[in-house]
């Protein structure tokens, strides 16, 4: 009740010499009409009063239900013992004999079962929440004290001191009340073993089996049969509070750290040439991600009518897949038995439902990319100095000759292999031209897909569906190379603060604090960053690596077969070509990842190599952190099955 009374009663706000603003523990009547004017804030504010007492009550209600039922059941437990106690000789029970006694132990023993089975079904769910609640509320409350404290308001820290006692006793109740229920009930089956069991006639010492038996199995209070209430997990309640407290300081320290960077980004702007900058670092990204309908999506300044646009454009590529993989999937699944047949179309079938899923995959990372595009733009507005600007240009140049070979290698190889291949490889049937190949099967089954212009309409159907397989594909590797690269550049710009630490010949006018303060900040923000990016192409990496195994092991058997059955130059060329395309392809992913991590690695090495013996104070031990953290660091993987590493790169080479 304190929270409920003294709390807003001795938080009013002066304003002008008189009390104006009176605060309510809930929010939300302003929207109906004015709070603060007499008689509707004393209303309000008793409702409020009345409110906590009725919710208090019925916390309350459960806990006295528990205590009650629990202790109850206990003492039962307690009788029970007693009368194991006498079964043998009984002296408090004259005039019965041996059975007579043991039957009423039973029936006694089944009857507190089924009571304390009872009492767990009416507690379990009212326990869950109380254990949920107490956890999230101790956490807050934690927080709450803390806030508080930077503020030296003594009577809000005494009133969420007292709910934090109040909140965490509540909760010990219930973990206790189920601990000793266990002990209790646990204490039947040695009772039951020390009684003189070897006086018993006959063999009535067997029947003391079952209640022993019953007794290792002692019942349980539950939190909504999650966990047992007990002392393990009142502990538990507390370390979860506090890791979740961690979380919440974590969270809002960030969530106000990047909220001043952003405020403070418009007086921030060095490089005057940041929108030429950032129009060149993701210039072929952009075209890229344009053809396919995404970047108007993800890109935060697109007007709506480009947005319907792109909508429009991935429904027609979704069209475009669909048009190829669904009479193709239902051929090879279906229809031909031909093995050999099967294996010819299995290729270029999983490449086209590969490439479906890697649209999807960048379909559901939007706001990722999206966010990390955002994060580069910052990052070259607020470039301070010409040589810092020159790293990063240097990498762009980098960014953007992988992104051109992968293109060049990818369409190249993969036109060639749907438009010369099958217009060279026309089968002549009494001096004519009558059978015209298509790389996708399936389509006979609804319509003859030789005669004109069906031909034509397909041919050009799996062109386009080919367009965007291999644009799907280029648009994952232009991510990668984008955002590797411009990570690199930023651990290259931090390894040349950390160069200056020391001495500060590049940042003068700033001591030693807030050079260091810089650099921390710098680190963290690419550090997260880099792992916005793996998130970005986690899944699809791993698609690309499953892919590739499949896809070059496939061409290298295609080639074989075609070099040593028909010699047909033109197949051997496009399967050549492909093969090529697909290696380097899944090349540049590996080596994108060996790139970044071997970069991340240099800033132990540079944080090292600073003159740390020359930093006053204990300033050197500040450096350790930002070490030790180079030592793990951030990697590209492939679905988190693997890093994306040359090493990976020969090990796709030895399975082909």
């Amino acid at each position: 009740m304190s929270y409920h009374t003294i709390m807003p009663l001795s938080s009013r706000t002066k304003t002008n010499g008189s009390f104006t603003s009176r605060p309510l523990v809930y929010p939300g009547y302003d929207l109906y009409f004015d709070p603060q004017a007499s008689p509707a804030y004393e209303i309000i504010f008793g409702m409020h009063c009345l409110s906590a007492m009725i919710q208090y009550s019925a916390t309350t209600a459960a806990c006295s239900l528990a205590a009650s039922f629990a202790t109850h059941a206990c003492g039962q437990v307690q009788i029970l013992m007693t009368l194991l106690d006498d079964l043998v000789d009984g002296k408090r029970n004259k005039g019965t004999n041996v059975e007579k006694r043991l039957r009423l132990i039973t029936k006694h023993h089944v009857r507190v079962l089924r009571f304390t089975t009872d009492v767990e079904k009416i507690l379990r769910e009212i326990c869950l929440l109380e254990l949920v609640a107490a956890t999230l509320i101790i956490c807050l409350l934690e927080y709450y004290c803390m806030t508080e404290w930077a503020n030296s308001d003594a009577v809000a820290i005494l009133t969420y001191f007292i709910l934090l006692i109040s909140l965490t006793f509540n909760i010990l109740i219930f973990c206790y009340i189920g601990e000793i229920l266990v002990e209790e009930f646990g204490k039947i089956g040695s009772a039951a073993y020390e009684v003189n069991w070897y006086d018993l006639p006959g063999h009535k010492a067997v029947d003391l089996v079952m209640i022993i038996t019953m007794s290792y199995y002692p019942p349980k209070l539950t939190a909504g049969k999650f966990c047992d209430l007990s002392l393990n997990t009142f502990s538990t309640v507390l370390k979860t509070s506090v890791v979740y407290l961690n979380l919440l300081r974590t969270s809002s320290l960030y969530f106000v750290d990047s909220m001043s960077y952003r405020s403070s980004l418009p007086d921030r702007i060095h490089n005057v040439r940041y929108e030429h900058d950032i129009y060149y670092a993701i210039q072929l990204c952009r075209w890229i991600l344009q053809s396919i309908g995404i970047w108007h999506i993800i890109y935060g300044r697109s007007s709506q009518s480009e947005k319907l646009l792109s909508l429009m454009m991935i429904l027609m590529s979704f069209f475009g897949l669909c048009f190829v993989l669904v009479p193709a999937g239902s051929y090879f699944l279906f229809y031909d038995e031909d093995i050999e047949i099967k294996i010819k179309f299995f290729g270029p079938v999983s490449f086209c439902l590969t490439s479906v899923i890697k649209y999807c995959f960048l379909g559901t990372r939007i706001s990722t990319i999206g966010k990390c595009i955002e994060h580069v733009e910052n990052d070259w507005r607020v470039v301070q100095y010409q040589n810092h600007r020159k790293m990063m240009l240097k990498n762009v140049l980098m960014a953007r000759r992988i992104t051109i070979l992968c293109v060049i290698f990818l369409y190249g190889g993969g036109l060639f292999y749907h438009t010369i291949l099958p217009l060279s490889s026309r089968t002549k049937i009494n001096g004519s031209f009558t059978n015209r190949l298509l790389m996708y099967p399936g389509y006979d089954l609804y319509l003859d897909p030789q005669a004109s212009p069906a031909y034509e309409i397909i041919f050009g159907m799996h062109c386009l569906s080919a367009m965007i397989q291999y644009s799907a594909t280029a648009a994952a590797c232009s991510l990668a190379a984008s955002f590797a690269t411009h990570a690199r550049g930023q651990v290259q710009i931090l390894v040349t603060l950390l160069d200056d630490l020391v001495n500060g010949k590049r940042t003068e006018g700033t001591n030693m604090e807030k050079r260091l303060s810089f650099i921390t900040k710098h680190h963290v923000r690419v550090l997260r960053f880099t792992t916005d990016v793996e998130k970005i192409l986690r899944e699809v990496c791993l698609v690309e690596l499953v892919t590739a195994t499949l896809m070059i092991c496939l061409l290298e058997y295609f080639f074989l077969m075609e070099w040593e059955s028909t010699s047909d130059a033109v197949g051997i060329m496009s399967y050549i070509l492909l093969f090529v395309a697909l290696t380097f392809n899944v090349l540049i992913f590996c080596y994108i990842g060996e790139l970044l991590a071997e970069e991340f690695g240099k800033i132990g090495s540079a944080a090292y190599e600073v003159n740390w013996y020359d930093l006053p104070g204990h300033k050197a031990v500040d450096i350790i952190m930002i070490m030790m953290k180079s030592y793990y660091p951030p990697k590209l993987t492939a679905g988190k099955f693997c890093d994306l590493s040359l090493n990976t790169f020969s090990v796709v080479s030895v399975m082909n």
